[in-house]
C-alpha cells in the first residue's frame, strides 16, 4: 500500500470544490462485482479496488475534471496513486485496461482523450437537472492548444462510466430487470446510493482507511437505501460485499473508530446450529461526527455459548407427550 496523500495536497491536485461532493452510484454494482469469476479469483480485495476506481473515474467524468486538471494528474499512474496503489503496480491492470474487467462487464468504455468532457453545465432554460457536456473534440483549436500546453492527445485515454452516461438494468424487488437512465440523468436515481466525495477524500488520505474501508462504507450506504439503518450479519456483509472476514472486521473497526459509521452489535453465539440470532444494526454518521484520530471505545459484541442464551431451549427439555 502506498503512502497516503495529505488531504490538502489531494484537494489541490483534484481542484476540488464542495459543490462537487454529490455523486450517485448504482446499487447493482456489488452484485455485478461479486459474481464475476475473474475479479474474485484474487485473494486480495480486488472488488474493493474495482468499486473505488469506478467511483473515482465517474467523479472525474461527472465534473469534467479533464478540462481542469493537468495531463499528469489524470493518468492511470496518478489515479492509482490517489487510490493508494503504487504508480508502477501491474496488479490491477487486468481490471482497468482497455477490454479489462470493467470494460468487459459493460461498466466502462475506454476512449481517446478527444472524447473527454471538458466543460459541464446545467441547462436551466430546458428545465432539467442533469449535466450537459462539451467534449474536447468540440472545442476551438486555440482552446485545445491551451489545454494541451504543447502535449499531444496521442495514446492518452479516459474511461467513460457507462452506468452513469447510458442505460442501467437494475433488478427490482421481484428480481426482474428494469430499464433506467444512467445515474447522471433524470430517471436514473432509482436503485442508487449517494457517496459524497468528502468520504472518498477522508478514506484516501487516512492510512488506516483506504479503498477497502471506502468500499465497505459504500456497501452499507447502498444497503441502507432510503432507510436510516440496515440490519445485517457479519456473514451477510461478507456474502454480499465479497470482502473476506478478517479484512471485513479490520475495516469495519476503522470505520467505526473514525465515526464514519455507527453500529449496534448483536452478540455472537457459539455452536448455535440452526438457532437464530439477530443481525447487527449499522448506520451512516454525519461528516460533522468524523474524527481525526480514531476512538475505538464503541459498543462491541459479546460472545457466549448457545446453551446460556435465555431464549434457547434444548430439544431434550421439550416434552415428549
Amino acid at each position: 500500500m502506498e503512502k497516503k496523500i495529505k488531504k490538502s495536497i489531494l484537494k489541490k491536485k483534484l481542484l476540488y470544490s464542495s459543490k462537487e461532493n454529490y455523486l450517485l452510484m448504482p446499487n447493482e454494482l456489488m452484485d455485478i462485482f461479486i459474481n464475476d469469476t475473474e475479479l474474485n479469483e484474487k485473494k486480495a480485495p480486488h472488488v474493493a479496488f474495482a468499486y473505488t476506481y469506478l467511483y473515482f473515474i465517474t467523479w472525474l467524468y461527472r465534473y469534467a475534471k479533464y478540462g481542469e486538471m493537468t495531463f499528469e494528474d489524470i493518468t492511470k499512474a496518478s489515479i492509482f496513486e490517489v487510490i493508494g496503489v503504487s504508480k508502477t503496480s501491474k496488479e490491477y491492470d487486468y481490471i482497468v485496461k482497455k477490454d479489462g474487467v470493467l470494460d468487459r462487464l459493460g461498466l466502462t468504455s475506454t476512449l481517446s482523450y478527444i472524447n473527454a468532457p471538458i466543460i459541464w453545465m446545467i441547462n436551466k432554460e430546458e428545465g432539467h437537472g442533469f449535466p450537459e457536456f462539451y467534449y474536447f473534440y468540440e472545442l476551438e483549436k486555440e482552446v485545445k492548444d491551451k489545454i494541451l500546453e504543447g502535449q499531444t492527445t496521442k495514446r492518452r485515454q479516459i474511461k467513460e462510466p457507462l452506468l452513469a452516461t447510458g442505460f442501467r438494468y437494475p433488478k427490482n424487488e421481484d428480481g426482474c430487470e428494469e430499464k433506467y437512465n444512467g445515474t447522471f440523468y433524470d430517471g436514473g436515481k432509482e436503485y442508487t446510493h449517494m457517496v459524497g466525495f468528502d468520504v472518498f477524500i477522508k478514506c484516501m488520505t487516512e492510512p488506516k482507511l483506504g479503498y477497502v474501508a471506502f468500499y465497505l462504507y459504500a456497501f452499507l450506504k447502498a444497503r441502507i437505501g432510503a432507510n436510516t439503518v440496515v440490519n445485517i450479519s457479519l456473514e451477510g456483509i461478507t456474502k454480499y460485499s465479497g470482502i473476506l472476514p478478517s479484512t471485513r472486521d479490520k475495516y469495519l473497526k476503522e470505520l467505526k473508530g473514525f465515526c464514519l459509521i455507527g453500529s449496534l452489535p448483536e452478540d455472537f453465539c457459539i455452536e448455535r446450529g440452526e438457532y437464530h440470532t439477530e443481525s447487527s444494526m449499522y448506520w451512516i454518521k454525519d461528516s460533522d461526527d468524523w474524527l481525526i484520530d480514531p476512538d475505538y471505545n464503541f459498543p462491541k459484541r459479546k460472545v457466549y455459548h448457545v446453551s446460556t442464551h435465555t431464549d434457547y431451549v434444548k430439544s431434550s427439555d421439550i416434552g415428549t407427550g
